[in-house]
């Protein structure tokens, strides 16, 4: 997993050097995670950041906390990339399908057709389709 230094910098106007200097002079090696997103929250409030350096946007500043929290600790090695606050770790895939909206719900209906389980799970009720003008259910 990348870091995501040149992120908070670009986000925040304030170099990551600047962050991790300041996290360390409040003792932030020594603390749970939660405290130091609100560390990092404080220090957002004090430096007044309330758009998005880059791009002016109105600047997320809870999410931040969080983004800056995790990063300071995957720098310190307080917490290994990919790992949840819980300690324990997740990955994701994706993969880009080809088609419109209706083209890929048949080719969903036509793998899943006739299924009333999936991974020993039953379905709870008999399953509907319902198209939307943005989404297909």
């Amino acid at each position: 997993m990348a870091s995501n230094a040149a992120s908070i910098t670009n986000a925040t106007g304030t170099a990551w050097s600047a962050w991790d200097a300041w996290l360390i002079s409040q003792g932030a090696r020594d603390l749970p995670h939660a405290e130091i997103a609100k560390l990092a929250l404080v220090w957002v409030h004090e430096l007044g950041i309330t758009t998005h350096a880059a791009n002016g946007k109105a600047f997320n500043d809870g999410w931040w906390a969080q983004t800056i929290a995790i990063e300071f600790r995957q720098q310190h090695g307080l917490r290994q990339n990919g790992q949840l606050s819980g300690g324990d770790h997740a990955v994701s895939a994706s993969r880009k399908v080809v088609g419109s909206l209706d083209e890929l719900r048949e080719m969903w209906l036509a793998v899943v057709s006739g299924r009333d389980e999936f991974d020993g799970v039953a379905l709870a009720a008999e399953p509907r389709v319902r198209p939307t003008e943005k989404w297909r259910y």
